[in-house]
């Protein structure tokens, strides 16, 4: 129903207020993370972009999926996935802080929303409005991705089980574990592979899903630019590199989400 989803997008407004609070003292409130230094310099990095980008496009984009915009509705619900993915990691990686307790409301109401509001769309409108749309551009570029995010992480995983040893960014960065291992092995490149799947099938949830994915892509690309920026800044080695991978693979995710989104913009809420 129309009334439940917006019941999900009004969630939008304490997330962001949250969201920009968390960011807001990371950025000037001095000392304020006790963490590895590695993850001081890449929270200086993504807390501007949480607090400039990511607050900004999730009201706007929740305004207009009250208007039953396809599109905004997408940029929504993929811009709760970053958000979500990015407190898992503040919640288990950043050593515990005032914000603690803001860091796991923020990850709940997100969740919530998302869910909730996913399960709110209505897919036979979405179908209507891609049906004479191919992606299989899109598709191929999912595929692709996630193909190199395994490469990148299974590469650091697999020599340190067979050395039992631990991979080199857990050590430096302090932690037990890697949440984003855990996060892109466990659900987001499963996760790209099969909307890469029922993209190509043309399936009315490949669709959406799809669009909330590139939407991913494109924040979390941002914000591990502006952190690679910050540390190539500070003078860590090979991180040149790693920010003009990831600048393209912004700008690759940005041109296919603009294509994707040039479609009928309007569709009713779920019954």
């Amino acid at each position: 129903m129309k009334n439940k989803l917006n019941t999900y997008l009004w969630l939008s407004i304490p997330i962001a207020i949250l969201v920009g609070i968390t960011a807001w003292v990371g950025i000037f409130q001095d000392d304020f993370y006790r963490d590895a230094q590695s993850m001081i310099d890449q929270a200086k990095g993504q807390d501007p972009v949480n607090l400039l980008l990511i607050v900004p496009l999730l009201l706007i984009s929740a305004y207009f999926a009250r208007k039953n915009s396809i599109s905004a509705r997408a940029l929504w619900a993929g811009t709760l996935v970053y958000i979500a993915y990015t407190y898992v990691v503040f919640c288990f990686s950043v050593h515990f802080n005032s914000l603690f307790l803001a860091y796991i409301a923020i990850l709940s109401l997100s969740l919530l929303a998302l869910l909730g509001g996913m399960l709110s769309m209505d897919l036979e409108g979405i179908q209507e409005s891609f049906h004479n749309r191919r992606y299989r551009g899109i598709s191929i570029f999912l595929l692709v991705t996630a193909a190199m995010f395994y490469f990148l992480w299974l590469g650091e995983v697999i020599p340190a089980l067979r050395n039992g040893s631990v991979p080199a960014g857990v050590e430096q960065n302090g932690l037990l574990t890697s949440p984003v291992h855990v996060l892109d092995l466990g659900f987001l490149l499963p996760s790209l592979i099969y909307a890469a799947i029922i993209l190509w099938r043309r399936s009315p949830f490949g669709y959406l899903l799809t669009g909330v994915l590139l939407t991913f892509e494109l924040e979390m690309g941002v914000a591990l630019v502006a952190m690679a920026a910050v540390m190539t800044n500070q003078g860590y080695p090979d991180t040149l590199p790693q920010m003009i991978f990831f600048s393209t693979l912004t700008v690759v995710s940005l041109a296919l989400l603009t294509y994707y989104l040039l479609q009928p913009g309007k569709t009713p809420a779920k019954a």
